[in-house]
């Protein structure tokens, strides 16, 4: 008769043997890890090891293909109870907090990652995000601090348009005065009777929606196809590199995932939601794709308003 560790073997043999990239998948592999690790405790690390790997694969899953940060955020923190001085862990949870705008939270868990190694490459990415956290929580002298870190790593300038984005997001007011408001509106009121006259079209971002308007309609956009859009209208005159797109857009799936389909994926919806905006048949080449990366081609050109919401004007 076999021990309960055999059969917990043999299943092990038949779950791998229907590898597959699911939720279901998942969960079924971190259970097993868990029993194996309570009928094994020779094996214990390395069963501990193999749950942590599977907890990482489905809190990206959770992230990328869900968009479900809560969730994320939920499994990455069983992660740190299995493989606590994991780095990475720390590191992906510090931009899930960013992206919550939790900077306390943010703050701590870079610390964490800061003590265990970490690639350059990680270290400008984490001293930026904690440059806009400290000055998010007024700290402003130790924000300025964190940016002249990311500034002094980043010896190549390879990472000014990563600094850039941070230190914009740490100086953007929370609360706009109701004067400043009124002129962004009145800004937004002008350039919206350009697109009725087909001058130009509009991405308004906004914390609470974020809209793609041109002069036949308007379609809403998620928060990552609105930063990915906002990013191509930056590089307009140039193609951008998929890495550096996941650099700037999802800059922690890019530590570990570089070949990740996230980019495309979201190049395809927005080729739709451009489409869909222009009330033109899908095929156009509104991103124009080469080997060196992504262009936006727009026959009009595209003003980006931060911080507007645009319901308000649109409900007058």
């Amino acid at each position: 008769m076999l021990t309960k560790k055999e059969l917990l073997l043999e299943k092990e043999d038949l779950w791998l043997s229907k590898e597959e990239d699911s939720d279901e998948w998942y969960e079924e592999g971190i259970q097993l890890y868990e029993k194996l690790s309570k009928v094994d405790s020779f094996n214990f690390a390395h069963y501990n090891k193999q749950q942590a790997n599977l907890l990482l694969e489905k809190a990206r899953n959770e992230k990328m293909h869900h968009g479900n940060m809560n969730r994320a955020e939920s499994l990455l923190k069983r992660v740190i109870d299995l493989e606590p001085t994991h780095s990475e862990i720390y590191y992906r949870l510090a931009f899930i907090n960013g992206d919550h705008e939790k900077w306390e939270a943010v703050l701590f868990y870079a610390n964490e990652a800061f003590k265990y190694k970490l690639s350059e490459k990680e270290k400008i990415k984490l001293f930026a995000l904690m440059g806009c956290a400290y000055k998010k929580i007024k700290l402003h002298h130790r924000g300025k601090e964190q940016f002249e870190h990311a500034e002094a790593l980043d010896v190549k300038s390879e990472w000014t348009l990563f600094i850039e984005k941070y230190r914009n997001l740490a100086d953007e007011r929370r609360v706009i005065s109701r004067q400043k408001r009124e002129e962004r509106e009145e800004c937004l009121e002008e350039a919206l009777q350009k697109t009725r006259e087909n001058m130009c079209c509009i991405l308004t971002l906004h914390t609470s929606y974020n809209a793609l308007i041109t002069s036949d309609t308007e379609v809403s956009l998620n928060p990552k196809e609105a930063e990915l859009l906002s990013f191509l209208v930056l590089n307009e005159t140039a193609f951008v590199s998929k890495s550096l797109i996941l650099d700037y857009v999802w800059p922690e799936i890019a530590l570990d995932n570089p070949n990740s389909t996230v980019v495309k994926r979201n190049i395809s919806s927005l080729r739709r939601k451009l489409s869909q905006a222009f009330e033109i048949l899908s095929g156009t080449d509104f991103i124009k794709f080469e080997e060196n990366g992504y262009k936006l081609i727009l026959s009009v050109p595209l003003q980006v308003f931060k911080g507007v919401d645009y319901r308000r004007i649109s409900c007058r």
